[in-house]
């Protein structure tokens, strides 16, 4: 419950700001997220928020770069 409500902040932060450059508040409840509940819960945070904002954002190629950062 915990992870979604951090998921939810941080698709509603990165939806109200993404008209500002370079002000990202999702990345500073990834970021918090990642420290309270660990790196593994923190990457699933992260990598959902992405998938989840692009949704209303728009998904594109560099959608798998930003959900695993390994590919």
């Amino acid at each position: 419950m915990f992870m979604a409500t951090l998921i939810a902040l941080a698709v509603i932060g990165r939806l109200i700001f993404a008209a500002i450059p370079s002000f990202q508040a999702a990345s500073f409840v990834i970021i918090m997220g990642g420290m309270a509940l660990g790196p593994e819960l923190g990457f699933v945070v992260g990598a959902t928020t992405a998938l989840v904002s692009n949704l209303f954002l728009g998904q594109g190629p560099w959608t798998p770069g930003r959900c695993l950062p390994g590919v």
